[in-house]
């Protein structure tokens, strides 16, 4: 394949995979909390249009050696999202909660010994929730 060619398939699949997001933007911020059976239907087709584009410019990317994708782990909750939340409107799940962990889990691997570092910071967050956990408590 020439370039030219690569090139005007890369955009293509890049525009399915930008548009099948857009639209599926969209079907939830037009949702409820949970989505009616159109909606639902909608949602799947455009996730399915997402996922297909970006499969094909992985395997594009793969046939020329540019395997720089970082998206994998985004795509796979985003899966998760469309078929294990079953008619819930993605945008009133909290997937915070992971998030705040690589960041705390951040700060407290700065301030740990390097030789001990894996063991410390596990330990000490799973101090510090703990302690938060029993705050929330009623007594």
């Amino acid at each position: 394949m020439s370039f030219k060619t690569i090139y005007i398939l890369a955009l293509r699949y890049r525009a399915g995979a930008t548009a099948g997001l857009a639209e599926m933007e969209v079907v939830m911020l037009e949702s409820a909390r949970f989505h009616t059976n159109s909606q639902w239907e909608k949602l799947e087709q455009c996730y399915l249009l997402y996922r297909a584009a970006s499969s094909k410019l992985g395997v594009l990317s793969l046939e020329k050696g540019l395997t720089r994708w970082r998206q994998r782990p985004k795509s796979h909750s985003l899966e998760h999202g469309v078929y294990d939340f079953w008619k819930a409107n993605m945008r009133y799940m909290a997937n915070y909660l992971d998030e705040d962990f690589v960041r705390r889990s951040k700060q407290l691997a700065i301030k740990a010994s390097p030789k001990y570092v894996s063991r410390h910071v596990l330990f000490r967050y799973s101090i510090a929730a703990t302690l938060r956990w029993t705050q929330m408590l009623p007594e």
